[in-house]
């Protein structure tokens, strides 16, 4: 029987039915290490809330996963079999919740599930925005939901943290926001498809989607043209030769004009001549410049859709092309 784990069960069908069968992929060595941080950051977050007076039922290493698999996992085991009358389309779904809670006052004795994250500022300014949180994040929706669902769909107390200042998003989850319905259907389709198949789900590259840009998969899902003559070859790869050449040139542009101007900055305070000129140029400084900037979010607290509309302007509409560097080349 085909099992799955909960964490990753948010995912697309075509990463989780690759990642399932332990096909390998490239995963970048930050996305590595921010899974070892938020490690260290839970621990930290479940202190916190210990010293606050909450109970918290924990454990490091997953005493059923190291007997039965042979895997040490963190967290509190759920798992369930879901048998279908199309024995292809049974599943089994294990996985680990953070924790347990229970407060006195805050949850009022009762026994509430618990789920921390921690994550960068950019990702966590992702996570604040207004649409944002399980928006953003809706693997995060999956797996708090179907954890709901696999224990009796108690609340959930579900707390993100700011890596780089501390700050935390704490909310209770009543209800789940994933149906069971949902959740069964996806897995019963993939795991049909699985059974039938020897191919991977068939999904494609989404260029602006920041889980395709991200997955250790990639390169499975951007299609390679079909027929290449010599000629339209020969031009690909120059543009290929082109587009790297291009990216270490910015780079090394950036790093002349940040040792320009930091001589230019050092000339200036010890001249004490703000505005000045040398061999063509014109140089002008400012010790404490700043630009001003309007979130879109911070607008809408004062304006609504229509009236942001008639104050947006658009530029000139122009032929783009959106290249990502894939893991592997």
């Amino acid at each position: 029987m085909i099992t799955y784990r909960i964490s990753e069960i948010g995912h697309c069908p075509k990463q989780l039915s690759l990642s399932t069968a332990k096909i390998d992929g490239k995963v970048p060595s930050w996305l590595q290490n921010s899974a070892d941080e938020g490690k260290w950051h839970e621990k930290r977050i479940k202190d916190e809330m210990r010293k606050a007076g909450y109970i918290i039922e924990d454990v490091d290493v997953c005493p059923i996963c190291l007997e039965r698999l042979g895997e040490e996992r963190n967290g509190l085991h759920v798992e369930i079999t879901v048998n279908k009358p199309n024995e292809k389309e049974s599943y089994m779904l294990i996985g680990h919740t953070d924790g347990k809670a229970t407060h006195p006052e805050y949850t009022k004795g009762k026994t509430y599930g618990l789920e921390v994250k921690s994550m960068s500022q950019f990702e966590f300014d992702r996570w604040m925005k207004t649409d944002g949180k399980f928006k953003e994040f809706p693997s995060y929706a999956w797996q708090v939901s179907t954890y709901q669902h696999l224990t009796n769909e108690i609340p959930y107390i579900y707390v993100v943290k700011n890596r780089n200042i501390g700050g935390k998003d704490r909310f209770v989850i009543e209800k789940p926001i994933v149906s069971w319905t949902e959740i069964d259907e996806k897995m019963s389709r993939l795991t049909s498809w699985m059974n039938n198949n020897s191919e991977p789900y068939p999904a494609e590259f989404d260029a602006d989607s920041i889980e395709c840009r991200r997955c250790k998969y990639a390169l499975r899902c951007v299609p390679e043209p079909k027929i290449l003559e010599p000629v339209e070859k020969e031009k690909l790869d120059l543009a290929v030769s082109n587009y790297h050449k291009s990216q270490e040139l910015e780079k090394e542009s950036e790093k002349l004009r940040t040792e320009a101007d930091n001589i230019f900055i050092q000339h200036c305070r010890a001249t004490m001549e703000n505005k000045w000129r040398y061999s063509g140029l014109s140089i002008s400084f400012n010790e404490n410049s700043s630009r001003a900037y309007y979130s879109k979010e911070g607008l809408m607290t004062v304006l609504n859709e229509e009236q942001l509309k008639t104050v947006t302007r658009y530029s000139e509409p122009k032929p783009v092309v959106r290249i990502t560097q894939l893991k592997d080349k």
